[in-house]
């Protein structure tokens, strides 16, 4: 074997569905992980002709030539098995307006999509409770322990507030570890098989209480020792605690509107052919202000799709520009379809939130109410670090909780910026993190994120809200007998 260069030619590549890249593999000694590529790109690759003969050679009288496809494409290969392929050919590879991408299966049905709006009609009613995050800056780490922390916070949630949650967690990588709608793709797909594999990873519910015991023991301990103790009592009564009905739970993912073609890419009809869904995630979230102006073409994307959007509202946008943005995306105003997530900020939440729910209420909208206690409350240290002291957020909570309750309406929801990972990017929390401890994550332009320990301070603090609205008297349970 000699690493001498030796062309071929006459390589048709048409951009219909695979029928043999390996021809292309066996013939020239190419690596597998470049004729899979070609091949997973949905190229046909095959060797029309060739002169000379090879005399043991498979690589011998190959001559450059120009390739087939419309434009200029010439390959180069190695007896080391290192193929490259030119500029014409890695355009395609990238895949600008999601052609490829198209061509995909969707990540999610839609029959998902339409129980998640079955859920959240829940949540409107009070009869449920939103669990909303994840990292916004996830990488295939992040994703599986963040997805771990959102499990136990349902736990938590669960226990204190009795009522059913609804799980909504990050689809994938952030989009920015893409450098390709096929890369994105990918990442989503590979990112939802792990979290359904993690969801089932736990062999009882107790596992998700140890997560907690682990990481918040050691200030909300007693609550731990209440839901190990409720687990038992469950167990004693006959219900197994290890069945797939506790050990398996039901979630649904979210992923941020920023990409038109990748949205257009994975656009998908349901069987029927009467309902078009976005196929990349459950729920589609909307953040920017920019995004809601009137004419804006995500607001037209979200109206075309029947996925359940979420509206991030800052404390800057005005009430009445967000009764039109869901009037626009929700003609029909069906329920279910439309999450609103004020993060407003600790010092604006008492002012602002109840203009902003009176208008809502005067137009008689359907709308979940998620609170975003992290975003509103953003400050910068004297060193120029962003972050977010987790007093504001718990303050922020408990004036979303008691806004709500003197308006009438019902506080459905959270949604937190965090992360399972060890990170140091808010201030306060049990681990005492001060100013100087602060990474400098933040300040290149990410959302500050709460670490394990803050983001289960912050669901107990939910959970402690919640308990104090839904505790009802336990039923008459005197002896009625002869």
């Amino acid at each position: 074997e000699t690493n001498r260069q030796t062309s071929y030619s006459n390589v048709a590549i048409n951009r219909t569905r695979t029928k043999s890249c390996y021809k292309l593999l066996d013939e020239m000694s190419l690596s597998g992980c470049k004729g899979m590529m070609l091949g997973f790109l949905g190229l046909e690759v095959t060797v029309v002709s060739r002169s000379g003969t090879n005399d043991g050679d498979p690589l011998r009288g190959y001559r450059r030539e120009e390739v087939c496809c419309g434009r200029k494409v010439t390959v180069s290969a190695n007896r080391s098995r290192v193929g490259k392929v030119s500029a014409g050919l890695q355009e395609l590879m990238t895949d600008p307006v999601g052609e490829r991408v198209r061509r995909l299966p969707g990540l999610v049905a839609i029959e998902e999509i339409d129980r998640l709006g079955e859920e959240l009609v829940k949540v409107e009613n009070g009869e449920a409770f939103l669990l909303h995050g994840g990292d916004p800056d996830a990488t295939p780490e992040s994703l599986e322990a963040s997805f771990r922390l959102l499990i136990a916070q349902v736990t938590v949630l669960a226990f204190l507030s009795g009522l059913p949650i609804v799980k909504v967690g990050k689809a994938g990588e952030s989009p920015q570890n893409a450098k390709d709608h096929v890369t994105r793709y990918f990442n989503a797909a590979g990112g939802l098989n792990l979290q359904r594999g993690v969801a089932k990873s736990a062999g009882s519910m107790m596992d998700w209480v140890s997560f907690v015991d682990v990481h918040a023991g050691r200030t909300h301990g007693n609550f731990v020792t209440q839901i190990e103790d409720a687990l038992r009592y469950v167990s004693a009564c006959g219900l197994d605690i290890c069945d797939d009905f506790f050990t398996t739970p039901e979630f649904y993912v979210y992923d941020e509107l920023d990409d038109l073609n990748y949205v257009d890419a994975l656009q998908r009809r349901n069987a029927d052919n009467e309902k078009m869904f976005y196929s990349g995630s459950h729920l589609v979230s909307l953040r920017e202000k920019e995004k809601l102006s009137k004419g804006s073409v995500f607001m037209n994307a979200c109206r075309e799709v029947r996925n359940p959007v979420a509206i991030h509202i800052d404390r800057e946008l005005d009430p009445q520009d967000v009764v039109r943005a869901v009037q626009f995306m929700n003609p029909d105003n069906s329920s279910g379809r439309v999450v609103l997530v004020p993060g407003l900020g600790a010092d604006s939440v008492w002012s602002r939130l109840p203009i902003l729910i009176r208008a809502v209420q005067q137009a008689k909208l359907n709308v979940t109410w998620c609170c975003n206690p992290v975003s509103g409350n953003v400050i910068k240290t004297s060193m120029g670090v962003s972050t977010c002291p987790i007093t504001l957020a718990v303050a922020e909570i408990d004036g979303f909780f008691a806004v709500h309750r003197t308006e009438g309406s019902v506080p459905g929801g959270v949604h937190l910026d965090m992360t399972g990972l060890v990170v140091s990017e808010c201030i306060g929390g049990s681990m005492s993190v001060d100013e100087h401890q602060l990474s400098t994550t933040a300040s290149q332009g990410h959302r500050p994120r709460l670490n394990v320990s803050q983001a289960l301070e912050i669901t107990f603090e939910v959970g402690k809200q919640l308990r104090g609205r839904h505790r009802c008297p336990l039923p008459d349970a005197r002896y009625t007998g002869a």
